[in-house]
């Protein structure tokens, strides 16, 4: 499970990465006044990645809650049997 949580992190946060870079240069091209972006063209990018955002912080909660309700019940059941071996003794 460890393996398979650290590949979606690693391919998440490198994707968002990837976009706060080109969302960066986008802005950095408007600043330099040239032609080939214009600030509507930004806006939209720019809004597309706000929505990305929003989008995988709403879904990291919900894998949090996934990830902590199974540490939960793990916990739970080592002390289950911690006890159980205690009183069988």
């Amino acid at each position: 499970m460890q393996k398979k949580l650290d590949k979606i992190h690693t391919y998440v946060f490198e994707k968002l990465d990837d976009n706060r870079v080109e969302h960066d240069r986008l802005l950095s091209r408007i600043e330099l006044a040239k032609k080939v972006l214009s600030n509507g063209d930004y806006k939209e990018k720019h809004s597309s990645i706000s929505l990305r955002i929003a989008t995988f912080t709403k879904d990291f909660i919900s894998f949090k809650r996934i990830v902590f309700d199974y540490a939960k019940t793990q916990y739970i059941r080592i002390f289950m049997k911690k006890i159980s071996y205690t009183f069988n003794y």
